[in-house]
């Protein structure tokens, strides 16, 4: 991927230094990434360990409740030999009775026996009680841990091993970036994955779109750039696959992953903020982005020239229409991200241009004067900045956060 400094117009506006400066940014950064050693993806570590831990721990009960199984089994073969004792001896007993004999010290002392093999039968029923309680206690604290796998978004749980290695042979491939953009169906998923790989919908190769939701599988699509070291994944929109809202992120495998945007057209969905949450509890990079903004601020100034009127300012009205498309976005987004259950931190939402977009990748000075240009720019250096960060072996080392979150 690479990234130019537009030096056209956008919108009827020269472009900003700050644009000047982000796209710059963002180039510096991919120079660094592709000269840099990418280490081994922090999630992936963190739920590695997990796994180890949860069958170390599930070995070790397995195996302490063997031996109390086999001790309370010695204990009852041990009271079962002194109750049978106890009842010899007490059938000893009434046939001295019985026989009236003068064996009165034998008589007492086999009574004495008959009744210490008694106290001895009752004791060992006490040990084995106590060993059921403490197997009881083993079983439920087993029983604990696998619940504290399974709490968080409604739930967030770890995926099991066989899950993690199935998505791990499908998804991952070692020395890459693996870059992935959900959402509902009909957001521009697949449209946008063609435009951060610099390939338009009819051109070879690109990610198949339609009117009806296409992607049926998280489906990887490699950088056309042999240079670039990133993976771009189309990932189904929950609307056309059957699982619920907070399993959607461990049955898609969205743990692999080394950054996640969510993309959304209209409506930011239950789906999107579970995806927020587990993002958070994994420590990965995400994104919210606003698809097809460009006909949406359009759509904006029709309906403000036709308030106006004829002698409105064109100039003007395209600000005000962009101003409050961007604002209003933002702010929607805020209200959901604070009523979610618990309530998940602000952050931006980049309002995006498939066209703009496609152009930046491809270098396109020309192409993009013609198009509205927003947060493109700063969303390729936000990605590419974050990926390098949690890669990179300057990193931080993020598995013992990850475990511990």
């Amino acid at each position: 991927m690479s990234v130019i400094v537009p030096p056209g117009q956008s919108m009827g506006n020269s472009v900003s230094s700050t644009v000047t400066s982000l796209a710059a940014t963002t180039f510096a950064t991919l120079g660094v990434i592709r000269s840099s050693r990418i280490e081994d993806n922090p999630t992936m570590m963190s739920i590695d360990e997990q796994l180890r831990r949860a069958e170390a721990e599930k070995e070790e009960s397995a195996q302490r409740t063997e031996q109390l199984e086999k001790e309370k089994q010695e204990l009852a073969d041990r009271a079962k030999k002194e109750q049978e004792k106890a009842q010899r001896a007490a059938q000893t007993v009434e046939e001295l009775k019985k026989k009236k004999q003068q064996r009165l010290d034998n008589t007492r002392k086999e009574r004495e026996a008959a009744q210490r093999a008694a106290q001895i039968a009752d004791e060992l029923q006490e040990q084995i009680e106590r060993k059921e309680a403490e197997i009881k206690k083993i079983l439920d604290a087993q029983k604990e841990t696998e619940a504290k796998w399974k709490k968080g978004i409604r739930p967030v749980e770890w995926p099991s091993r066989e899950e993690y290695e199935a998505n791990k042979r499908r998804l991952y491939k070692e020395g890459k970036f693996h870059l992935a953009i959900t959402g509902s169906s009909g957001s521009g998923k697949s449209s946008l994955v063609n435009a951060f790989r610099g390939v338009w919908d009819d051109d070879e190769g690109a990610a198949p779109t339609d009117i009806v939701e296409t992607t049926s599988v998280v489906t990887p699509y490699p950088d056309p750039d042999p240079a670039n070291p990133f993976i771009w994944f189309d990932v189904p929109g929950s609307g056309t696959i059957s699982c619920p809202d907070w399993t959607y992120f461990n049955d898609q495998g969205l743990y692999i992953f080394d950054a996640i945007i969510i993309l959304f057209n209209d409506c930011f969905t239950a789906t999107d903020l579970a995806i927020l949450q587990n993002c958070a509890r994994y420590m990965i990079p995400a994104y919210i982005v606003r698809s097809k903004s460009d006909v949406h601020i359009d759509n904006l100034i029709s309906k403000k020239r036709r308030s106006a009127g004829s002698k409105a300012d064109p100039v003007k009205i395209a600000a005000e229409a962009r101003k409050e498309y961007l604002a209003t976005t933002q702010k929607t987004v805020n209200i959901l991200l604070a009523k979610n259950d618990p309530p998940l931190p602000v952050q931006k939402v980049y309002a995006v241009t498939r066209d703009a977009l496609t152009f930046i990748v491809q270098r396109d000075s020309e192409g993009l004067q013609g198009c509205t240009v927003l947060d493109e720019h700063m969303l390729l250096r936000d990605v590419l900045q974050d990926a390098y960060w949690r890669r990179s072996e300057k990193s931080v080392p993020l598995q013992p956060m990850i475990l511990n979150a």
